[in-house]
């Protein structure tokens, strides 16, 4: 019997230097499928936003951490049909083996994107259904240029602070205004230039302003409550006064 010969240094460099560059790839795809998903649903495009490299891939552990379960599932299976090709190499012959990896590997990138806008719609689902707990509401003092020419259009985030700060990145703020009572409703999304700021404070409050037309709606039921009351006690005075003047006029037709 002929003795199968180990794997050289070269073999072994060469295959760990494909596996690095195959989960390097990877997770850069997984993090920008969640960073673009996840902003999408903001209205954000991604063009807008230059996040530094590496930042996909810490966005790709976190998808592979946020499914940790299934991570580890598929990582099994890697390991298995791995040394299932290595234990049976000299059977299956280079082609197969090389089909093989290649649909491997086809199959993780499609899982990943799958799995990585999943957990994009998840994680907005959680934040849009919570009120959005991770964004800190603002208080925007707007340069005098851009207060008389845009100051208008950003509605009342412009002199409450009932903004919610999303991210900044390439020296823009990006805004929402969510309502407290349609706290499922996805609002519209805010840009402002840095340059166009005179100052920015970030407030230690996570729950969106009320509605104005919610609280117009309250002012005005509380100015009819208001109004009633006084209608009835004027009611009550005139019909008191009235009853005072009959006893009044029956006693002096008495006398």
């Amino acid at each position: 019997m002929s003795k199968e010969s180990s794997p050289s240094l070269g073999d072994v460099v060469s295959a760990a230097t494909f596996v690095i560059a195959v989960v390097t790839v990877w997770l850069y795809t997984v993090g920008w499928t969640y960073v673009y998903q996840y902003f999408i649903q903001f209205r954000i495009p991604l063009l807008l936003i230059d996040l530094p490299l590496q930042h996909y891939f810490v966005y790709g552990g976190l998808v592979l951490w946020k499914n940790i379960w299934i991570s580890i599932a598929v990582s099994v299976a890697v390991f298995a049909l791995a040394w299932t090709c290595v234990r049976f190499a000299s059977k299956l012959g280079r082609f197969v083996l090389s089909a093989i990896v290649i649909v491997a590997i086809l199959a993780l990138f499609i899982m990943g994107r799958a799995t990585g806008i999943a957990t994009a719609r998840s994680e907005f689902l959680h934040q849009y259904q919570n009120d959005y707990p991770a964004y800190p509401r603002v208080a925007l003092i707007l340069k005098k240029e851009a207060s008389e020419t845009i100051g208008d259009r950003l509605g009342d985030i412009a002199k409450t602070d009932c903004g919610r700060l999303v991210l900044f990145s390439a020296g823009r703020f990006f805004f929402i205004r969510p309502v407290r009572e349609v706290p499922t409703a996805k609002p519209d999304s805010f840009v402002l230039f840095a340059d166009q700021l005179q100052a920015l404070r970030l407030l230690d409050e996570y729950q969106s302003c009320r509605g104005l037309m919610a609280a117009g709606s309250r002012r005005s039921t509380t100015a009819r409550r208001l109004l009633a009351v006084l209608l009835f006690g004027l009611a009550i005075l005139t019909g008191a006064t009235t009853a005072t003047a009959s006893a009044d006029g029956a006693n002096r037709g008495d006398l």
